[in-house]
């Protein structure tokens, strides 16, 4: 996916969690707010350790690098790569402090990114 229309957003986010859980309206909604970017290789998602955000991260296609520490991890700890249908930024999103983590693309990546309004409680 690079150019992703909202209705096939909404039928990505019905498959995965937490988004599987709103209804059809629900998802519409989220998706047609929601803003779509690619990234290249190495390319700064979000430092969410240097800039809050008011968004949740969803990961549409690649992979996504999380980093908890000082950006020096190599090679990336495979627990913190997302895939498809993974999810980031929702704690700094909460919280609204810059708390981490600063996200990378590994390889190209497409990232949709929700507003708080939409994602959060």
């Amino acid at each position: 996916m690079t150019a992703v229309e909202p209705a096939d957003l909404a039928e990505f986010l019905a498959e995965h969690p937490p988004f599987d859980s709103l209804g059809p309206e629900a998802l519409d909604e989220t998706a047609r707010a929601a803003r779509v970017e690619r990234f290249d290789d190495g390319d700064l998602i979000h430092d969410a350790f240097h800039e809050p955000t008011d968004e949740v991260f969803v990961v549409i296609a690649g992979q996504v690098d999380l980093l908890w520490n000082d950006g020096r991890q190599v090679p990336p700890d495979p627990a913190d790569l997302l895939g498809p249908g993974g999810v980031f930024g929702f704690r700094a999103m909460l919280t609204g402090q810059s708390i981490g983590p600063r996200a990378v693309a590994i390889g190209a990546a497409t990232v949709a990114r929700i507003p708080a309004s939409l994602a959060g409680p």
